[in-house]
């Protein structure tokens, strides 16, 4: 088990790196926007899509760093949004790449790759998902730990509401 310090250590790093990624990807998307035999949707998907994560990832790092709970949840869900579509992504091209293997006439050679390729990058899509996540509810975790002061003590405070099940029991 990781102490609440670690997941603000491994959040920081995590934070960096994804915002290290973003910007040197929009620098490429922006180097790549008129250039010649460059796939189109890549050159213009590029750049918007990675200022939107840089922003995110921004989000996530300042969160951290001011232990803003909120800032995290909405990374979090980011996260989420962004996974899920792309599973659903790699789950429909792996259908309609099936679904052209049995209804078409043409045999395909490297079909089998294919089917095999898709499947491992949907287990590493799935796997990359569930580390990230495990990491921003863990930064999660540390801050709300944090701001209850705790250090993870639990306090027992009776509620004045119920009274226990105990038939000496007289309330002071």
């Amino acid at each position: 088990m990781v102490s609440h310090e670690g997941f603000r250590i491994l959040g920081y790093v995590y934070a960096i790196l994804g915002t290290l990624g973003a910007f040197f990807e929009a620098i490429k998307g922006a180097l790549m926007i008129g250039a010649e035999h460059v796939n189109e949707t890549v050159q213009y998907a590029s750049l918007p899509g990675s200022l939107i994560a840089l922003v995110f990832f921004v989000i996530l790092l300042v969160g951290i760093w001011q232990s803003h709970l909120t800032l995290v949840k909405i990374y979090r869900v980011f996260l989420i949004v962004t996974y899920a579509a792309a599973i659903c992504c790699i789950c429909i091209g792996l259908v309609v790449l099936i679904g052209m293997m049995i209804f078409t006439d043409e045999k395909m050679e490297l079909g089998g790759l294919a089917v095999f390729g898709l499947l491992v990058l949907l287990a590493v899509a799935i796997g990359l998902y569930l580390l990230f996540l495990w990491i921003v509810n863990g930064v999660i975790a540390a801050i709300q730990n944090e701001s209850t002061g705790t250090n993870g003590a639990v306090l027992y405070k009776p509620d004045a509401n119920i009274k226990p099940n105990n038939p000496y029991y007289a309330p002071v």
